[in-house]
């Protein structure tokens, strides 16, 4: 294992989750079992589009609402979405995994912009999903705790994620975590938010959204980096 693997572990485990055994030398190939509340998961590095379309399959209607990276009841357009994804994640652009119980896919989590820099800054964005029927086992809580922990071990500056204004138990979840409300933004949806304005402006639905990051280092320059980016996001309304 790698030194951040070994890091990441231990930091995992700090959170009173389970960890063994892991597997890869990095962040583009970590697999684990978790073992979260009593039961056993496994964690693995997106490989193929298809699970986390058949992971889609398991959101209500609300969470597909709630959690719209990706266009679910559209598979022509998530499709080659999630093998951009893919590509991002064997590049080391972004990092994407899914949580499997046995072999059904149960929770999808990524860090988009790994390796993106603006204003000097590192800040890649979280996302992460839950299906219906695995919602309140904690795993939302052990998405958050580890995609947090790797952007820290990372050297990231911070991480930003957002969420709807109707979502407030996602929203307590994140500030119970060290999240701070920063304001709120509009959104793209059904599109990876760390492209180019101009490719966000092309998505088919936008929404006004909680705007919320964990604060590692550089806080004035966060702040002034993520007020800037409120403001041109929220010319796209």
């Amino acid at each position: 294992m790698s030194n951040k693997v070994e890091q990441l572990v231990e930091r995992i485990s700090s959170h009173s989750y389970g960890c063994s055994p892991v597997s890869g030398n990095g962040f583009r190939d970590l697999e684990f079992v978790a073992s979260i509340r009593g039961r056993d998961y496994n964690l693995k590095p997106i490989r193929q589009a298809r699970d986390v379309i058949i992971f889609g399959g398991g959101l209500s209607e609300w969470s597909k609402d709630m959690f719209c990276p990706y266009a679910w009841d559209d598979v022509t357009k998530a499709e080659p979405a999630l093998r951009e994804l893919i590509q991002n994640h064997m590049n080391g652009r972004d990092i994407a995994y899914l949580l499997f119980e046995e072999d059904s896919p149960v929770g999808f989590f990524f860090l988009w912009g790994m390796t993106r820099k603006d204003s000097g800054l590192y800040v890649p964005e979280l996302g992460e999903g839950i299906v219906d029927s695995h919602q309140g086992r904690g795993l939302g809580g052990f998405a958050l705790d580890m995609l947090t922990e790797i952007a820290d071990v990372s050297e990231a500056d911070a991480v930003e994620l957002t969420t709807d204004l109707r979502n407030e138990v996602a929203k307590k979840l994140y500030e119970s975590r060290g999240y701070e409300l920063l304001g709120t933004i509009v959104n793209p949806l059904e599109i990876d938010q760390t492209k180019p304005l101009e490719e966000l402006k092309k998505a088919r639905k936008f929404r006004e959204e909680y705007h919320m990051a964990r604060i590692f280092k550089n806080r004035k320059n966060v702040l002034d980096y993520l007020t800037k980016k409120r403001e041109r996001q929220n010319q796209l309304k």
